[in-house]
Parts: C-alpha cells; sequence; structure tokens
C-alpha cells in the first residue's frame, strides 16, 4: 500500500510538474508572440521614420555640397551661366501677364564676375508678330510653362547666348522682399516727376485724372520701403530722359542690387526666420525651370558677389545728348507692326547680328560697355523716338 501511495505521489507530482511547464511554455511563446507583434510594430514605425531622416541627412548632405561647390555645378555654355530674370506686374494690374521687365545675368565660371544686360520690352519680334514683352503670355497660352520656353528661345536668338535658366518674378514679390528687410537704400540719379502713374484697380475710373498719381523722386541717396520702391522701378511717365524704359531698366538694375547688398550684410546672412521668410514669398510669387538640386548653387552665387563685380550692359538707341550710340532704332509706326511704338536692330528688322556681336564682347571683356558699340552704326534714331 505504502508503495502504491508513493507512486500515485510520484505521479500527481510529474502531473503537476508537465502541467506548470506546459504553462511556461504558453507563456514564453505568448512573450516572443508579443514581443516579435511589438518588434513589427516599432519597424513599421520607426522604418518611414528613419527613411525621412536618411533622405533628410542626404538631403542635407547634397544641400552643402552643392552650396560649397558653388555655381561650378551649374549647367554652362563656354564657361558661362546665364539667367533671365522676368518680371510682371501680377494680378490686379493690367496686362499682368506682360514681362515689363526682363534682366539677362550671366555669371562668368572663370573669373567669376557677372554681366547683367536689360533687354528693351518694346523690341519687335518677327515670329511673334508682336513685342518681346508678349513671348511669356504666348507661351503659356500653348501650355503651361511654355511661356519660359518661348521666351528663352526668342532670346537666344536676338542675343547670340544660350541661356540655362530662367524664372518670372511678381513685382509684389520685390515689394515683399524689400519690406521683410526693412527697406533698402537706393540713390537716385536726377530727380523727376511722374503725374500719371497708375493706381491699382482704377484703371477705367472717370474722370480720367483720377486713374493717376502724382510721384516724385528727389536726387539723392535715401531709404526706400516696399511701395516705394515698387513704384521708382515701376514708373514709366516721368518728365524727360527718365520717362525711357531704358532709364526704367538702369532703376530696376539698382533696386536688385541693393536687395542683393542688404541680403548679404552680416545683418541678416545669417537670420533664419528672415530665410524661411524669403523662401515662403519665393514659392508664392516665383515661377521658375531652375532645378531644386541647382538652388544652393544660386544660394552661393548671390551671396558670393558684391556690387564691383557687376558690369551693367545696356541695349538702347542713340542718346543724342550724351553723344551715346545705341544698337536699336525706333520705326515710324505702321501696320507692319501692328501700329505700335517698337525697336528694331540698326542692321536692320529681324538682323541681330550687331547685338550679338556686342554680347559676346561685353561678356568675354565687360569693362566699358558702351566702347563695344561701333559708333559708326547707322540709321541714327529718328524723330518718332522716345528718347
Amino acid at each position: 500500500m505504502v508503495l502504491f501511495k508513493r507512486t500515485n505521489e510520484k505521479l500527481a507530482l510529474w502531473r503537476i510538474k508537465r502541467r506548470v511547464f506546459q504553462h511556461v511554455v504558453w507563456v514564453r511563446c505568448l512573450m516572443v508572440l508579443a514581443a516579435l507583434v511589438l518588434f513589427i510594430f516599432c519597424l513599421w514605425l520607426l522604418i518611414p521614420i528613419g527613411k525621412r531622416s536618411v533622405t533628410a541627412l542626404t538631403s542635407g548632405y547634397q544641400f552643402l555640397y552643392k552650396f560649397i561647390a558653388g555655381p561650378s555645378t551649374l549647367s554652362q555654355s563656354g564657361n558661362r551661366t546665364n539667367l533671365l530674370v522676368l518680371g510682371i506686374s501680377g494680378v490686379g494690374h493690367d496686362g499682368s501677364d506682360l514681362t515689363d521687365s526682363m534682366i539677362l545675368f550671366s555669371y562668368n565660371q572663370k573669373n567669376t564676375k557677372v554681366t547683367i544686360v536689360s533687354i528693351p520690352r518694346d523690341l519687335w519680334i518677327d515670329k511673334l508678330g508682336a513685342k518681346v514683352n508678349m513671348a511669356f503670355r504666348v507661351g503659356e497660352n500653348k501650355e503651361p510653362g511654355g511661356g519660359l520656353v518661348l521666351t528663352k528661345s526668342v532670346l537666344e536668338e536676338v542675343t547670340g547666348q544660350k541661356i540655362q535658366y530662367a524664372t518670372v518674378v511678381d513685382f509684389n514679390f520685390f515689394k515683399e522682399v524689400i519690406e521683410l528687410l526693412g527697406g533698402i537704400k537706393i540713390c537716385v540719379d536726377s530727380s523727376f516727376d511722374d503725374y500719371k502713374y497708375p493706381i491699382a484697380g482704377k484703371e477705367n475710373a472717370q474722370p480720367e485724372s483720377e486713374r493717376y498719381e502724382h510721384i516724385y523722386f528727389e536726387a539723392g541717396c535715401r531709404q526706400m520701403d516696399g511701395e516705394r520702391a515698387l513704384k521708382f522701378v515701376r514708373s514709366r511717365n516721368a518728365q524727360g530722359e527718365n520717362g525711357t524704359d531704358f532709364a526704367r531698366s538702369r532703376r530696376q538694375q539698382k533696386v536688385i542690387l541693393a536687395i542683393k547688398e542688404k541680403i548679404s550684410s552680416r545683418e541678416y546672412l545669417f537670420n533664419l526666420k528672415l530665410a524661411r521668410d524669403l523662401i515662403r514669398a519665393f514659392q508664392k510669387d516665383v515661377l521658375t525651370d531652375i532645378p531644386a538640386q541647382d538652388l544652393p548653387a544660386f544660394l552661393r552665387l548671390g551671396l558670393g558677389f558684391n556690387s564691383n563685380m557687376v558690369t551693367a550692359g545696356q541695349l538702347d538707341v542713340d542718346n543724342l545728348k550724351a553723344s551715346h550710340s545705341g544698337l536699336l532704332v525706333n520705326p515710324l509706326t505702321g501696320p507692319e507692326y501692328s501700329n505700335q511704338w517698337v525697336l528694331i536692330p540698326k542692321a536692320g528688322r529681324g538682323n541681330w547680328s550687331q547685338i550679338q556681336q556686342y554680347m559676346s564682347k561685353l561678356l568675354l571683356s565687360p569693362t566699358n560697355p558702351a566702347e563695344l558699340i561701333d559708333p559708326q552704326n547707322s540709321p541714327k534714331v529718328n524723330n518718332n523716338s522716345k528718347e
């Protein structure tokens, strides 16, 4: 009996141990399963974060590399990188998609100098059957993005220069940038009045005098806010020579260089909040074909050069008062020009050879642009010219 009792006790103990063991195994299995699920869940959460982190690090590295490498990474032709900047008045103004200003920025990869050339908006283009400031509108009407493509193509034919990049800027962008910078310092070469500066939204007001305001700029250097600077560059009805588009182009160049000098000053160079605000303004008001990967190089270029590294050229008409020979003439208005005030090359309608030669000389040896024009060019400007 005793033996039987011990056997039963051993059997019961064995059964208890087996059940405990089974219970432990199940617990361990559950723990492993739970750990596996937790691991998978963590991977599900962390992999995207990791990918984003790797992407951010890669993007940061690429941005830093492009910024340090600078303009040498930009597309170029003959050691030059050309950027065409087009200015439009924007929504709320007449001709909001007409390029009121066209400026070609040419960067020399060898000597790191920048040449700026303003293109007159009244230049007649035969293949458009219109002025050059219509190119952007015509291209955009064909397809979105076509405006930049067509304008670059037209101006490559005019200048004889390959244009790698282009951008369209709403004039309000300049105003906003200047406001963010707290104003800019501009030196006015000579005083002028404009009694017909258009008031936005009053294009059809009656009487007609209600459509305009009188603006005045006194000679000398002074601080301008965004609104004032915008009027300075857009005024086109000033009395005397300041009322020409050529004078207007020179004023636009002044403002662009003043903005650049302010942004690259010590006060603003490392201002992260300003950088974010400028990027937002850029994304809102600027259309460009500059690839994202090239923006750091352009940033380095913009911050790197100063005014003494810049040469300004000009495509204009003869200025008899200044004994200045130009490359353009203003023909008599007629049906062949849609009865508009236009400019054509001195060499003849559609003959861009002299302009192309001037551009080549200017970009090769940017010393005094006026000396690059052959004074023997003819004919002289006629009585129909705004100059």
